[in-house]
């Protein structure tokens, strides 16, 4: 998972992308739903649909620090649910 720009600058939109990959010898594009849970203030719980084996979530609503983010992948007819970690920082504007 990734998130940019990072760091960000308080009320900027950050995109957070999350990709799902087969692993050998599994093949295909992942679909299904991905939940974002981003803690910290202006955070929450953000569910998107995965098409291609990609979800994004675009916020400007965290605030000023350091955010701990989880992506969680629930699965679907022929790939098995998974997740995976990552941090997000917030500075003050300028």
């Amino acid at each position: 998972m990734t998130s940019a720009p990072d760091p960000s600058t308080l009320g900027d939109p950050v995109t957070f992308t999350a990709t799902v990959t087969p692993v050998a010898p599994g093949a295909g594009a992942p679909t299904g739903t991905m939940t974002f849970v981003i803690g910290g203030s202006g955070g929450g719980t953000f569910t998107r649909p995965v098409t291609a084996g990609v979800a994004t979530l675009t916020l400007s609503t965290l605030c000023v620090g350091t955010h701990p983010v989880v992506a969680i992948y629930t699965g679907d007819s022929s790939f098995l649910p998974s997740s995976g970690v990552d941090t997000h920082t917030v500075v003050p504007a300028s």
